[in-house]
């Protein structure tokens, strides 16, 4: 399919060499965006994808069909980063739930087994090259479960409220 892309581009060029046509400029833009939104859905995260889709949605033509295939790519990445946004805020909040509701109130061997079911469910999403990645939240998460277990064992130091006592 990149072939005939690429055999439309030339074709535009020349048309745009010969009239310095608007609308052929428009569409090599539109044509070269999409072989190059192509490649990016194989190897750029979400967000790129969808911001690559608002700048091909920005060149204007009346010919529609690449724009009516970016609309398509766009929608279907667009709901898969409300799903990952959506996603990070509720792993997020259980997270900030367990701290607050379980090992602020020493309730550490319960906060470490929800914290090791929360990492159970991210492992699969941090040693992949997907587009959907948890790496921060796993980080997270494992900084809570150290937290816990020092606080269990009596080792923990709140560096934090050190620094702010000076």
């Amino acid at each position: 399919a990149s072939k005939e892309y690429e055999k439309a581009i030339n074709m535009f060029k020349l048309a745009y060499d010969e009239k310095n046509n608007e609308e052929a400029e428009s569409l090599i833009k539109q044509t070269e965006g999409f072989i190059e939104l192509e490649s990016f859905k194989r190897e750029e995260p979400v967000d790129v994808i969808v911001n690559k889709c608002d700048e091909i949605l920005s060149y204007k033509s009346k010919t529609t069909y690449i724009i009516d295939e970016v609309n398509i790519i766009k929608d279907e990445y667009s709901t898969k980063l409300d799903e990952i946004i959506k996603n990070r805020e509720l792993l997020n909040q259980r997270m900030d739930d367990i701290e607050s509701n379980y090992i602020n109130n020493e309730q550490f061997e319960e906060s470490i087994d929800l914290l090791e079911q929360i990492r159970r469910e991210l492992k699969p999403y941090i040693d992949v090259d997907i587009d959907i990645n948890y790496v921060s939240e796993y980080e997270r998460c494992k900084e809570l479960i150290n937290k816990a277990e020092e606080l269990r064992d009596g080792e923990y130091i709140d560096v934090d409220s050190i620094l702010n006592e000076n």
